[in-house]
């Protein structure tokens, strides 16, 4: 979507992002970041919604309306780093909103996991989907002000990088055979085959 930029990296344990909206007529109201379980799908995923009202928290999406968008008890608001707000320092001279949260890979607790889909950034792509509201409180985005995206949070295209192993040491070269002494008389040689024998050649002795 033009106007809605997902900006990311990530660690050992957790996410660090910011989805920055420059859209026009969008500066102040409610963004949503979401961690889908089936792709592309608002029901059964797990939002970062941030709001100037409602501040930033986590939201487990039950339905497709406000009423199924139900923030996790405050046990499970395992969110660092949030923020929210509006900068005036987009590219084009206008306002952008951004929301920047830091979410746990893996959702744990001391009594054990949530039923989240762990976040694997090298093991497999995260379904992301992302919505802008109309206004600042929390309530229904349009149907052109949301969208969905599989991405590879960690190695760029899912390609593990894996140091080549080392390549085998180079093959001693083969020492020349002694040359024979000079010989007045061929049939007096008794020349060895095996000490001119070099990596699987045989050279005649003359």
């Amino acid at each position: 979507m033009a106007g809605l930029t997902f900006h990311y990296t990530v660690d050992a344990s957790h996410v660090h992002a910011a989805l920055v909206c420059t859209l026009s007529g969008t500066a102040g109201n409610w963004l949503g970041v979401g961690f889908a379980s089936t792709p592309g799908t608002m029901v059964g995923a797990q939002a970062v919604i941030g709001s100037s009202a409602g501040g930033v928290l986590l939201y487990d999406l039950y339905a497709r309306s406000v009423a199924g968008v139900i923030p996790r008890d405050v046990s499970w608001q395992t969110l660092q780093g949030t923020s929210f707000g509006v900068d005036g320092a987009a590219a084009d001279g206008g306002a952008e909103t951004v929301l920047a949260f830091s979410k746990a890979l893996v959702e744990a607790q001391v009594d054990g996991l949530n039923a989240d889909v762990p976040i694997e950034p090298n093991v497999r792509p995260t379904d992301l989907i992302f919505a802008v509201g109309p206004q600042q409180s929390l309530g229904m985005h349009a149907y052109n002000r949301r969208i969905a995206a599989t991405v590879w949070l960690g190695f760029l295209d899912g390609a593990a990088l894996v140091d080549p192993p080392p390549s085998p040491p180079p093959s001693p070269p083969c020492s020349p055979p002694t040359p024979p002494e000079p010989l007045d008389d061929f049939s007096a040689h008794s020349g060895d085959v095996n000490a001119l024998r070099c990596a699987g050649g045989l050279a005649a002795a003359k």
